[in-house]
Order: C-alpha cells, then sequence, then structure tokens
C-alpha cells in the first residue's frame, strides 16, 4: 500500500504514515500522532547532518579534553620536582612533626615559592615509615594561589598509628 499524501510506501495496518504522519482515519495529517505509530527518525531527508554534527562533537570534545590535560600537566612554569622535596621553583625548607590538637597527629613544615611566578596548585608529599623504616603509608597537603615568592605553612595529617619517621618525597607546582 502507497500513503496518499505522500506516496510512500506502508504497511497496511498503520493508522497514520510513519513518513509524513498522515492519519488515515481522518484522511488528514495527524497533529499528534502516537509515538509507536510514527518513527520520525526514519526520514533520510530529515537526517543528513545528525551524524556529521556528531562527528564533529566529539572531535571537539577531544581537543576541549586535550588542552586542558596539557594545561594541568603540563609543566608550563618550570616548576619541577626531585625526590627530596626541593625544586627550582619550589622547596621544603624545614619540616617537623606536630600535634594538630585532640590527639591528632601531622607533619608541618614551610615551602617557599623561589619564583617570580605566581603557583596556582602546589603540593607536599610525604612518605611515612615505622621504626623498621617499613614504609606505612604517605600523607601530602595542598594549596592553591601560592604567590611569587610567598611561603606557605603546610600540615600534612598523619592517619596511621605506628609513624616512627617521615620523608618528604616531592613538592611540585603548577
Amino acid at each position: 500500500m502507497f500513503c496518499s499524501n505522500c506516496g510512500n510506501e506502508i504497511d497496511e495496518n498503520v493508522k497514520f504514515c510513519p513518513h509524513c504522519g498522515f492519519n488515515f482515519s481522518t484522511n488528514k495529517e495527524a497533529e499528534v500522532p502516537a509515538a509507536n505509530d510514527v518513527n520520525i527518525n526514519n526520514n533520510p531527508k530529515t537526517n543528513k547532518g545528525g551524524c556529521l554534527s556528531q562527528i564533529f562533537s566529539i572531535i571537539g570534545a577531544f581537543i576541549f579534553i586535550s588542552i586542558i590535560f596539557n594545561i594541568f600537566f603540563s609543566d608550563l612554569d618550570g616548576i619541577s620536582s626531585t625526590n627530596e622535596g626541593k625544586s627550582s621553583s619550589l622547596e621544603v625548607t624545614e619540616s617537623h612533626s606536630c600535634s594538630l590538637g585532640y590527639g591528632a597527629r601531622a607533619i608541618c613544615g614551610t615551602v617557599v615559592n623561589n619564583s617570580s611566578r605566581n603557583v596556582d596548585y602546589a603540593q607536599v608529599e610525604i612518605n611515612l615509615y615505622d621504626k623498621n623504616g617499613n614504609l606505612v603509608g604517605s600523607t601530602m597537603d595542598n594549596i592553591n594561589n601560592l604567590e611569587a615568592n610567598g611561603t606557605w605553612k603546610f600540615q600534612a595529617a598523619i592517619i596511621e598509628d605506628n609513624v616512627a619517621t617521615y620523608k618528604v618525597k616531592n613538592v611540585t607546582g603548577f
């Protein structure tokens, strides 16, 4: 059978034309056809740009993610770190164990930004060891917006019970 409105071939048992929405019971185009009777995505004339726009959306999202990844994970400011808690721009100048009150312990210390540039994000990483020298955990502290030539007083909380010594492993920033 063919639709008397658009001329496309259709099943004989449908109430609405799946191509144009024509209502066979009233002989006019349906205003709101039932969802099961009409498939609006079958018309290839209306979907030509859909696939292309989806491809461009995916490519755009990939480019955006790549840019964000490069901004946050590349060494843009020349701030690099070593395993001794020092870098050319950020340096841990002192550290010691301290109490945060209510029985909580931490490693406290000072990080200095030796550069003339602000650091948007800085982080100090510390390994924790038991009395036998076994690594039992790690802790860290971080801060945003460390100003050029500024200092930061960090407090890295310790949640392990058997910590006897520690070592500042890394200070990083960008």
